[in-house]
């Protein structure tokens, strides 16, 4: 069986030294949006995740976008009801 090394966005952009302006250039997305898919504020939608997976040569899979988000969405739940 052949293994993919499957990241999350944030690592890949470390990982290959990518500026978050080259992805956002890559995918035809403003850098806010970037921004926003790192921080866990937003989620790409369907044609974004497919153009995502396809910059990445799909180390950064649909999947693990959407799973990076609920994380990032749930510990701001936890966050707020600290508070």
């Amino acid at each position: 069986p052949v293994y993919m090394l499957v990241m999350d966005l944030k690592t890949y952009i470390e990982t290959f030294g990518f500026t978050q302006a080259q992805v956002a250039e890559g995918v035809e997305v403003g850098v806010s949006a970037i921004n926003n898919y790192l921080t866990g504020l937003r989620c790409p939608k369907g044609p974004i995740l497919l153009r995502l997976e396809d910059f990445t040569g799909k180390k950064v899979t649909a999947r693990e976008m959407i799973s990076y988000y609920e994380q990032k969405q749930a510990e701001r739940r936890v966050k707020g009801a600290k508070t």
